[in-house]
């Protein structure tokens, strides 16, 4: 098999598409696709949105144009490069590289020029030969089922047939065909005689080509996360897919709920990241399934072994960033806590690398459009926790509201929308509170700590350092997974709830806790009616949406109340405990005496 390829136009779009009119030749036998937010005028190749790359998952093409001139996509990115097989060609269209104004595409331009491998062709430097891609390079390599594969399947069909409460993790970077060995490992044993076998993922669209390859044999099932998570069906197999992406709480379940379970992730892929899984889950995994197993599916499938274009890819994306490990640990009192700005990043790839490898690892949904966030969005503070020059913890923050009248009035009305702004957004609209969109918060949208350095009051600095930087906002805030650890953790810095999302998430099967610490006078006027409208609100929420929420999350969201219970109502509650008296009857006066002991020193 050969190579796959990249060529760069950087310049204007138009120039750019004369050139691959000019020195691209197509024949009728060539899969080509054009990935564009605006419309081409060549007919050979096949038209798709950034947004729609993934109805075409699981082919394989044979050239790809891709126009970042709009914006890169970073995700569309990584999927799409992945549908190229042996042999085929990138063509990604940039501007001219001295126009470039995203620290994410200035980057991928950096890395572009450095690499040899990829021919870059201007409107300064155009293209000198007639032809720029020979079609006959294109493998004519059949797909087969590689040992890797086998192994898999195999490996599969022992943890429905050896002892149970082994589980296997399945690790594979993209193009590895993990996919296509879980259908076929289900289609293998559903055929012989096993009734049936759940898969679960983030997304059911993720798993197509488990089904795909599964040939549409009866028994195999996909329940999403947290509908497994709620209801624990039978199941003779539960296979896992990209287990990277669902949080640890739910994987933890399954392993206690489930005797016969694969884990698969993928390592470094746009979906989410394998890394923290890696680090997190397999802690687990040796606690309470010693005898679990791990294979990693390390061949390519469709393009050869250590591909250029792979390589960009992980480059570009930073889908190889790892969490950077210490020989020595460092003592936490010789650290230096700062604010670091984004051309920082931008100049120095290790520090970059570093970081979003500490993201990577905490946060189970880091994307490849997480760096592109970190790097070009204005509003973004990072502030690093760093010994040397070894980043120990980072935070990330951005800065939200201060809307004026009239879209203030359109966001409270639900008429518009603007992007990012979560919290005076949904204060606004859902809780009624249009000074939310007036006011200025600083939202902490990540911390992260290094495994080495956990438990020893970094992210408390990292806090208490924010606090000291947002004198100038109304409030800071933050938005979370509502678990009693999390809501326990941040109600110890100061901060107090004030929302509760009605649906769980599909995928972490969690409610979504916003927070808010006051800071000016605008900001606690506007945390007072906030929290006093959630706590008028949540012991109704609790009756219907909110009803099969957990106990311990429900008592820490309650504000006690200072009002003890009336006379009347203790003589009541007393009836209920000593007499036949009805609990229907009795129910408000135990709810005030509930509300007013909850949460106080001697309570639990």
């Amino acid at each position: 098999m050969q190579s796959r390829q990249t060529i760069v136009f950087s310049g204007d779009l138009s120039w750019s598409i004369a050139q691959i009119e000019q020195h691209i030749y197509l024949d009728d036998t060539v899969n080509a696709l054009w990935v564009s937010a605006s419309a081409t005028n060549l007919p050979q190749y096949q038209l798709l949105h950034h947004h729609k790359v993934h109805s075409v998952l699981g082919s394989e093409l044979d050239i790809i144009v891709y126009d970042a001139h709009d914006n890169f996509y970073p995700n569309a990115f990584g999927a799409i490069t992945g549908t190229i097989r042996a042999g085929g060609l990138l063509i990604l269209l940039l501007p001219d590289f001295q126009t470039i104004q995203s620290r994410f595409v200035q980057r991928i331009a950096n890395i572009i020029q450095a690499d040899p491998r990829i021919k870059v062709f201007s409107e300064n430097n155009p293209p000198d030969q007639t032809s720029l891609w020979d079609t006959s390079q294109l493998s004519n390599h059949v797909t087969k089922t590689t040992s890797d594969q086998l192994l898999a399947i195999q490996a599969i069909e022992k943890v429905v047939k050896g002892h149970r409460r082994r589980p296997l993790v399945l690790t594979a970077d993209r193009g590895r065909g993990k996919s296509s060995a879980l259908g076929l490992a289900a289609k293998q044993l559903l055929s012989n005689g096993l009734k049936n076998i759940i898969i679960t993922a983030p997304s059911k669209k993720s798993v197509e080509m488990v089904f795909k390859h599964a040939a549409k044999v009866k028994g195999l099932e996909f329940i999403s996360p947290d509908e497994l998570s709620r209801n624990l069906p039978k199941t003779d197999l539960l296979l896992v897919d990209e287990a990277a992406a669902i949080p640890a709480p739910l994987l933890n379940q399954f392993l206690e709920n489930y005797s016969r379970i694969v884990f698969s992730t993928t390592q470094h892929g746009y979906e989410g990241t394998g890394r923290g899984f890696d680090i997190r889950f397999k802690q687990t995994l040796n606690t309470q399934s010693p005898n679990w197993k791990q294979l990693s599916l390390d061949t390519p499938i469709r393009w050869v072994k250590n591909d250029p274009l792979e390589q960009f890819t992980f480059n570009a994306l930073l889908l190889n960033a790892e969490l950077k490990h210490f020989d020595k640990l460092q003592p936490v009192n010789t650290s230096q806590l700062t604010k670091i700005t984004q051309d920082d990043l931008l100049t120095n790839n290790d520090l970059l690398s570093q970081l979003f490898g500490l993201l990577v690892v905490a946060h189970y949904q880091t994307k490849p459009s997480d760096l592109q966030y970190l790097l070009d969005d204005k509003a973004v503070s990072i502030y690093i926790i760093k010994f040397n020059q070894n980043i120990l913890a980072t935070a990330l923050t951005v800065t939200e509201g201060g809307f004026e009248y009239d879209l203030a009035q359109h966001i409270y009305e639900g008429k518009r929308r603007p992007k990012g702004h979560l919290i005076p957004q949904s204060l606004s609209f859902h809780s009624g509170l249009i000074k939310a969109a007036h006011c200025y918060g600083e939202r902490i949208i990540r911390i992260a700590v290094h495994a080495d350095y956990q438990r020893q009051g970094l992210a408390t600095q990292l806090i208490n350092y924010i606090k000291n930087h947002a004198k100038d906002k109304d409030y800071i805030g933050v938005s979370f997974a509502a678990s009693i650890d999390m809501l326990q953790f941040w109600d110890k810095q100061g901060f107090k709830p004030v929302r509760l999302g009605l649906t769980r998430d599909a995928c972490s099967g969690t409610h979504s806790a916003i927070e808010l610490l006051p800071i000016s006078d605008n900001g606690i006027a506007l945390f007072e009616q906030a929290q006093e409208t959630f706590q008028a609100k949540l012991p109704h929420l609790f009756a219907e949406p909110l009803a099969n929420l957990e106990a311990d999350v429900a008592i820490q969201l309650l504000k006690p109340s200072s009002t003890a219970p009336k006379n009347w109502q203790y003589k009541e509650i007393k009836n209920y405990l000593n007499t036949n008296r009805g609990y229907e009857e009795c129910m408000a006066s135990l709810w005030s005496w509930f509300n007013h002991i909850v949460n106080t020193p001697s309570f639990m």
